[in-house]
C-alpha cells in the first residue's frame, strides 16, 4: 500500500527490479551448482573435457590459450558478471502517463515532463501501441548473452551460450487516461502478454485511472481477456476521501521480503484501508461496474450524435463505460486569432474546460498528455438526466466554436460569465503570404503595446472593454508562447523582395515595466528567446526587435545568436521621427527651432538629439532627476560633435548657435570630443544659464519654451500633458514612444499643437502591409519593422542597431530607406 498512484508505480518498479535480480541470482546459483558437479565428475572420471573446449573458449575470449580449467571457470564467471551488471530496461507504451516521481517519470511519455530530469531514474523505452516489430526489436536489443559450462549425456563438458531478457517489466494502461483516453488494441495486449511470458518479466497493468469498475468491468484489462502480473490501483480506491494506492502482485511472483525492504511512513494506515474496504464493498454490493457500462453506452451514443452535428468541432469520441475522451478538432485556421493560437499551442482544452465550468457549471479537464482531449469521468452514480444536461452544455460550447464566438468563450476570464448573448462580429484574418521562391526572410518581434491592442489583434473580442482586456492579459500572463501574428512580403523601389514573419511575444508594456520594477524581467526575456528560436525555425536570417523586446534585451545585447543578424530597428525609428517632425515644422513655418527631447538619457532620445543638432538652434534635454549624469553626457556629446563645424563658419543648426556665443575662444579645445564638449557645457551653463544652446531639466514645464518636441521614454503612461505645451505659439510634438507619451488631452486643450505619431514610415510603391494587432493606416510600417526589412533588402547581414545607437548609422539607414522607396509623412495621431 502507498499514498498515491505514482508511489504505486514506484513500488512496482522496485519489485520488478527485485524480481530481475533474483532471476539473475538464481541463474548464477545454478551455474555454481553446475560448476561443482563438473569438478566432481572430472575427479571421479564420469565426465571429461573435449580437446576443442579450451580452443573454443580461447577464441571466444580473444586469447591465444587458456592454460587450465580454473582459468576457464574464472573467465566464464567474469564474463557473466559483466553481462548481468547491465542496468535493467523498462518498457512502456507511447502516450503513457504513469506519474511524475523520478522512477515513474521515466515511464511517462511526454517529453515536457521528462526533460528537466532526464538524467534520473531507470532506463526505459516507449513502444508504439500496435507495433509488433518495435516490440520484438526492443526485446532483442535487451537480450543479453551469458555463458554456461554444462555436462552432456555423453559426459563431455561444453561451453554453451545462453540468453537472458534484461527487461525488468512492461507497464501498460489498458486505456490510456492522460494520453487521451485511448484503449490499447486487444490483439496488442495479447502480444504484450506473450512477450512478457517468453522474456520472464512481469506485465504491469496500470489501472489507477481505468480500474475499480469505471469501464464496465472491475479492471479495464478484463475487456481484452489479458491478465497482468501486477495491478496498480489508486484514485477511486480512496472513495475521493482518503489518499491510498495499492500494488497487487501475483502471489507466485511476490517476493516476501519486499514488504520489509520497501516501506512508507503513512502507508497502510487504518483510516485509508477501512475506507478502501468500504469502497470495494460498494462497488460489489451496488453493481457499479454494470451501472458504469449502461451509462457509458447512453452517454457515448449522445456524444456521437453531437459529433455528427458538429463534425468540424468534434474530432473523435473514445472510451468505455464512464471513462470517455472527447477530442476537439484543431482550430489552427480559425478566423479568430486567439482561437487559432490556443489550438496551435495545445491550450484550447483548458479554455474550453474553463468555459464549461463557469458558463455551464460542468467540471471537466483536458488530459495531461493529449490536451485537445477533454476527459469525461463522472461519478458511477451519474444518471441520464445529468448526461442530457452535460450534452446540452457541450452543444452550447460547440456552437460557440462553430460560430467563432470568442467573447462568449472567454468572458468568464474577465468576470462576465453568463451574460446575455451578443451578436458575433464578422472577423477576417490578414492574409498569410507564403515566401516566394528565392525570397530572403526576416523575423520581427512585437507585443501588445496597450491592453486594447488585444481587440486590434482579434476583433472577435470587440465586446471587451479596456479594463476587460487588461484583466484578460493579466490572468493569462505566462500561459501563451510566442506565436506568428502575420506573414507578408514587400518589394523595394529597386526591385528587391523580402518576406517578413511577424511574431507576437505575449506581454504588454505595463507587464514588462512592472516586472522590471520588481526585478523579475527574466520571464519576459525567456519569451523573447523563444520568439527568436521560432524565427530561426521559420528560416529567418535577420530578426528585428520591436517595442519593449529591445528594451528587455538591452538593445539586443542579451541575445546570443551568431547565425542571425539582429537589430532593435531604432536607427530608422529615430530618422523617421525627425523627418516627420521637420516636415510639420516646415509646414508651420518654424524658422528658429528649439527642440525639446523627452527621454534624452535613453538610447533613442540621445541619438535623436545628436542627429537633430544639424537642423535645430537650441536643444532642451528633459529627463528624470536620477538621469542628470546621463543627460550631461548627452549635452557634452552634442557640443563635442559640433565643435569642428562651429569653427568653420557654420550656417545653421546647433553649430551656428555655439559659434555665436563666442565660447570657442574661451575654452580649451584640446582632448577628446566628449572632454571638449563637457568644458563647453560647463562654461555656457555658467555664463548663459537658461539661454545656453543646450539645456538640461528634470521639469517637464521646460518644454513650454520649445516649438518642436520629440518624446521617446519607456513610460507606460502619458508624460506630456497640456500644461507642458506653450499656450499660443505653434508647436510640433512627435511621439516616438510605444505606448504613447502624449496625453490625448493635449490635442483637445492645445489646438495649435500638431501631435504626430513618430517612428512610422510609408512602404515603397504604395504597398499595404497588414498585420493583425498593428493599428496603423494602410501603407504605414513601424520604423523598427522597416529597418528589419531594409537590412534584408540592402544585403546587410550583420547586427545593425545593436547596443548604443550611432548618429552615423541613423544617417546611413535614412539614406538607404530613401533609395529603396520608403517615405515619411507627418502621421498625425
Amino acid at each position: 500500500f502507498a499514498n498515491s498512484g505514482t508511489e504505486a508505480v514506484e513500488a512496482a518498479i522496485k519489485h520488478a527490479e527485485l524480481e530481475r535480480r533474483l532471476r539473475i541470482d538464481n541463474i548464477i546459483a545454478e551455474m555454481h551448482v553446475e560448476t561443482h558437479r563438473i569438478r566432481q565428475g572430472l575427479r571421479d572420471n564420469t565426465l571429461h573435457l573435449p580437446e576443442e573446449l579450451f580452443e573454443t573458449a580461447a577464441r571466444l575470449f580473444g586469447l591465444s590459450d587458456i592454460p587450465s580449467l580454473q582459468e576457464l571457470f574464472t573467465r566464464v564467471a567474469q564474463a557473466n558478471l559483466n553481462s548481468f551488471e547491465r542496468a535493467p530496461a523498462f518498457m512502456a507504451i507511447e502516450g503513457a502517463f504513469h506519474g511524475k516521481t523520478s522512477g515513474s517519470l521515466k515511464l511517462t511519455y511526454r517529453a515536457e515532463y521528462q526533460a528537466p530530469w532526464r538524467g534520473l531514474g531507470p532506463g526505459s523505452a516507449f513502444i508504439a501501441a500496435g507495433d509488433l516489430e518495435a516490440l520484438a526489436a526492443y526485446t532483442q536489443a535487451n537480450t543479453i548473452p551469458y555463458l554456461a559450462l554444462e555436462a552432456g549425456a555423453d559426459g563431455a563438458v561444453s561451453l554453451v551460450e545462453k540468453h537472458f531478457v534484461n527487461i525488468a517489466a512492461c507497464f501498460v494502461e489498458p486505456i490510456q487516461g492522460e494520453g487521451g483516453v485511448r484503449e490499447i488494441d486487444h490483439g496488442y495486449m495479447r502480444a504484450l502478454r506473450e512477450a512478457a511470458d517468453q522474456g520472464g518479466y512481469p506485465l504491469v497493468m496500470d489501472e489507477i485511472q481505468s480500474g475499480m469498475g469505471r469501464t464496465g468491468l472491475f479492471f479495464a484489462s478484463q475487456h481484452s481477456g489479458v491478465v497482468g502480473d501486477y495491478y496498480l490501483l489508486s484514485k477511486a480506491l480512496g472513495g475521493s476521501i482518503a489518499k491510498i494506492s495499492a500494488l497487487l502482485v501475483e502471489r507466485e511472483r511476490y517476493v516476501e521480503e519486499f514488504g520489509y525492504l520497501h516501506t512508507s511512513t503513512f502507508a497502510e494506515d487504518d483510516l485509508s484501508s477501512e475506507i478502501a474496504t468500504r469502497v470495494l464493498d460498494l462497488i460489489a454490493d451496488e453493481g457499479l461496474p454494470a451501472r458504469c457500462a449502461h451509462m457509458g453506452t447512453y452517454l457515448i451514443k449522445s456524444l456521437e450524435a453531437l459529433k455528427v452535428r458538429y463534425p468540424e468541432q468534434l474530432r473523435e469520441i473514445r472510451g468505455r463505460g464512464l471513462m470517455i475522451g472527447i477530442e476537439l478538432a484543431a482550430l489552427d485556421d480559425s478566423p479568430s486569432a486567439l482561437l487559432s493560437v490556443l489550438s496551435e499551442q495545445d491550450l484550447l482544452g483548458f479554455m474550453v474546460s474553463g468555459y464549461l465550468l463557469h458558463e455551464e457549471r460542468i467540471r471537466v479537464a483536458p488530459t495531461l498528455s493529449s490536451r485537445a482531449t477533454i476527459r469525461v469521468e463522472p461519478s458511477a452514480y451519474f444518471n441520464e438526466a445529468q448526461a442530457d444536461r452535460f450534452c446540452a452544455g457541450l452543444e452550447t460550447l460547440l456552437r460557440c466554436l462553430r460560430d467563432h464566438d470568442v467573447f462568449a468563450l472567454t468572458r468568464f476570464i474577465v468576470g462576465r460569465a453568463r451574460e446575455e448573448k451578443r451578436p458575433v462580429p464578422s472577423v477576417t484574418k490578414a492574409e498569410q503570404v507564403k515566401p516566394s521562391g528565392g525570397c530572403a526572410r526576416v523575423g520581427f518581434l512585437c507585443h501588445f503595446l496597450e491592453p486594447r491592442d488585444l481587440v486590434h489583434w482579434d476583433p472577435a473580442l470587440e465586446a471587451f472593454t479596456a479594463d476587460d482586456c487588461q484583466a484578460f492579459l493579466s490572468r493569462t500572463q505566462g500561459m501563451l508562447s510566442p506565436f506568428i501574428v502575420g506573414r507578408t512580403e514587400l518589394r523595394s523601389a529597386l526591385g528587391n523582395k523580402v518576406h517578413a514573419t511577424v511574431i507576437g511575444v505575449p506581454f504588454t508594456a505595463d507587464q514588462v515595466i512592472e516586472s522590471m520594477r520588481m526585478g523579475e524581467g527574466d520571464w519576459g526575456l525567456d519569451l523573447i528567446h523563444r520568439a527568436v528560436e521560432l524565427a530561426r525555425r521559420k528560416g529567418c536570417s535577420i530578426v528585428g526587435f520591436g517595442g519593449y523586446t529591445s528594451i528587455l534585451t538591452n538593445n539586443c545585447r542579451e541575445i546570443v545568436a551568431s547565425d542571425l543578424a539582429l537589430t532593435s530597428g531604432n536607427s530608422l525609428t529615430a530618422a523617421a521621427a525627425l523627418d516627420s517632425a521637420f516636415l510639420a515644422a516646415d509646414r508651420l513655418g518654424l524658422d528658429r527651432r528649439i527642440l525639446g527631447v523627452v527621454g534624452a538619457a535613453g538610447n533613442i532620445g540621445r541619438v535623436l538629439a545628436e542627429v537633430a543638432a544639424e537642423e535645430v538652434d537650441e536643444i532642451v534635454l528633459v529627463g528624470r532627476s536620477h538621469a542628470a549624469r546621463r543627460l550631461r553626457r548627452t549635452a557634452a556629446a552634442l557640443y563635442g560633435n559640433v565643435v569642428r563645424e562651429a569653427q568653420l563658419a557654420p550656417r545653421a543648426g546647433l553649430a551656428r548657435s555655439v559659434a555665436n556665443t563666442g565660447v570657442l575662444s574661451r575654452v580649451d579645445l584640446s582632448g577628446t570630443p566628449d572632454e571638449v564638449g563637457d568644458r563647453i557645457y560647463l562654461a555656457l551653463d555658467e555664463e548663459l544659464g537658461a539661454k545656453a544652446p543646450v539645456r538640461i531639466y528634470d521639469d517637464m514645464g521646460a518644454l513650454r519654451d520649445c516649438n518642436i518636441i520629440i518624446s521617446a521614454t519607456n513610460s507606460a503612461r502619458p508624460v506630456i500633458l497640456p500644461e507642458h505645451i506653450a499656450l499660443d505659439a505653434p508647436v510640433v510634438v512627435c511621439d516616438v514612444a510605444v505606448p504613447l507619451d502624449v496625453s490625448p488631452q493635449v490635442s483637445e486643450a492645445r489646438p495649435h499643437c500638431v501631435v504626430l505619431r513618430g517612428g512610422i514610415i510609408k512602404a515603397p510603391l504604395d504597398q499595404s502591409v497588414r498585420v493583425d494587432g498593428m493599428s496603423l493606416r494602410p501603407g504605414e510600417i513601424y520604423g523598427c519593422l522597416g529597418e528589419t526589412l531594409l537590412m534584408c533588402l540592402a544585403g546587410i547581414g550583420e547586427n545593425f542597431s545593436f547596443g548604443a545607437l550611432s548618429p552615423t548609422r541613423v544617417r546611413h539607414v535614412r539614406e538607404l530607406a530613401r533609395q529603396h522607396g520608403f517615405g515619411v509623412e507627418e502621421n498625425p495621431v
